[in-house]
């Protein structure tokens, strides 16, 4: 894995973007897209919005999207497979770049036809 973590960094490092084509294996990502598919069924997603947790905004005209934050406190285990892999990724961020990272957010994003974001930071 630490092959895949270093391809990331390099290409990162060139040219501004790192890309993996296996960084979640075909499994994982078919079951995460299920876990997906299964909120959705279930009304669970929720507008998309900008801002912070004190101020949100819902403006269709910046985000169209549907959303469900990820968190381990759902113990779903693909969800938590996903976790194993980015907390290594990290791990090996802050180790091998000093990258001091000691947080993240997560969420599926659901875009139907015509649904969009606005590039925002």
């Amino acid at each position: 894995m630490e092959h895949d973590f270093e391809s990331l960094i390099s290409g990162f490092i060139k040219d501004n973007i790192g890309i993996s084509k296996d960084f979640l294996s075909i499994e994982l990502s078919n079951h995460l897209k299920q876990n997906l598919q299964s909120l959705m069924k279930q009304n669970l997603m929720k507008a998309a919005g900008t801002g912070n947790s004190e101020i949100i905004s819902h403006d269709k005209a910046v985000r169209s999207d549907s959303i469900y934050w990820l968190d381990r406190e759902h113990d779903n285990e693909y969800e938590n497979e996903f976790f194993d892999q980015i907390d290594d990724f990290i791990k090996y961020l802050n180790r091998s770049c000093f990258a001091g990272i000691n947080s993240y957010e997560f969420h599926y994003s659901l875009y139907e036809a015509g649904s969009f974001t606005k590039t925002h930071r």
